[in-house]
């Protein structure tokens, strides 16, 4: 096989502005999709009549609120977006021709150490903030203990009702990925199987059980699922792909413009059938490329400079809005912008304060 291309499909600059672009869906689908009349996501589970709503919502004609519509049914596919980025910068980080190779334990250990860090602070905040607010534990003890040690995924009942603070269950979903990629996927060398095979068979070995075990009468073992890597394994796989062969593209900006077209399109469609739903967040990565590639030159730092404040956005963003309720004195637009704004602001001092907390560091066994 040939080795990592150098001319890659993203720059460092589009895998940031991307990461812009993934945790502004999460952080304002956390809080549009809370709205008292918005229409609900497919995340989870699938509901053809949130597609159907949808769909009436446009045939009627579009109002003030078409912003908000979208970001509740659509913004959560900010995951699967940095899943696809989190492989695609695994590869360039740990399988280019003048990486070392490296070892598993440190490998797992030193990415989980690296979640617990970035968590640790917002988590206690959320749990103490929560028993201020309402008087009460936010769920079951041991869902509490699951959230801190980013194991909650896979506890039974994974659903909104036990997982708290809701947006973290991403961080256990990530450290399976880290296990599953350094176990399995890592490619130190020119090894066929791992470089195409084993991310082919991730993307079978995810979508299979959402076929056959998970179909939408089945909402349960859905949920169980999708709580854990099987939601995404296909778009890590993409990642893996694209990193490791996919070359630089000189196409048009129209050509982009038209791939951007095309793939929302399809998601748009997939909410209205459940097997086209299961593939549907690969073609909102293909929408979000082909919009980086042609976004003009000033949106594109402003994505980047959002991008590099990501996770510390993704941490602090349910702890604000907490304290955002809303009311009639403002327009619903308005309360998005304040809850936008002091997330950012948020991120800027949460990140401010991790610099003090010390990063801790498995050595590997000589």
């Amino acid at each position: 096989m040939d080795q990592i291309k150098t001319d890659t499909l993203l720059s460092r600059a589009e895998c940031s502005a991307l990461k812009g672009i993934g945790i502004l869906g999460i952080m304002l689908h956390n809080y549009c999709h809370w709205l008292p009349g918005i229409i609900k996501e497919n995340e989870y589970t699938f509901n053809i009549g949130h597609g159907e709503q949808l769909q009436h919502y446009f045939s009627i004609g579009i109002n003030g609120n078409v912003l908000v519509q979208l970001l509740s049914v659509f913004g959560h596919y900010g995951v699967p977006l940095f899943v696809f980025l989190s492989a695609y910068g695994l590869v360039k980080k740990y399988e280019s021709p003048q990486a070392p190779l490296v070892n598993r334990g440190s490998f797992i250990g030193n990415h989980y150490l690296k979640l617990f860090r970035l968590m640790i602070i917002g988590y206690v905040l959320m749990i103490v903030f929560t028993c201020w607010i309402y008087g009460k534990w936010p769920t079951n003890p041991v869902y509490l203990v699951g959230g801190f040690f980013m194991v909650t995924n896979v506890l039974p009942f994974p659903n909104p009702s036990y997982v708290y603070p809701g947006p973290y269950w991403f961080l256990g979903l990530m450290v399976e990925l880290y296990v599953i990629y350094r176990l399995l996927l890592y490619r130190p060398g020119d090894s066929l199987w791992k470089g195409v095979g084993g991310p082919l068979l991730l993307i079978v070995v995810s979508w299979l059980p959402q076929v056959f075990l998970g179909a939408p009468d089945d909402q349960f073992t859905l949920l169980f699922l999708r709580y854990n890597f099987f939601q995404v394994g296909m778009a890590f796989a993409l990642g893996l792909l694209c990193a490791r062969y996919m070359p630089r593209l000189a196409w048009s900006k129209w050509l982009w413009a038209g791939v951007m077209v095309v793939s929302l399109a399809v998601v748009y469609v997939a909410q209205l059938n459940y097997q086209l739903w299961l593939w549907a967040h690969l073609f909102v990565i293909t929408a979000a490329v082909g919009f980086i590639k042609i976004t003009p030159q000033w949106l594109m730092k402003a994505l980047v400079w959002v991008g590099a404040l990501s996770s510390f956005i993704f941490i602090v963003h349910p702890i604000v809005r907490m304290f955002i309720f809303g009311s009639n004195v403002i327009s619903v637009q308005m309360w998005i912008l304040i809850y936008a704004v002091l997330s950012i602001l948020g991120a800027m001092l949460y990140r401010w304060v991790l610099s003090f907390v010390p990063k801790f560091q498995i050595k590997p066994k000589k």
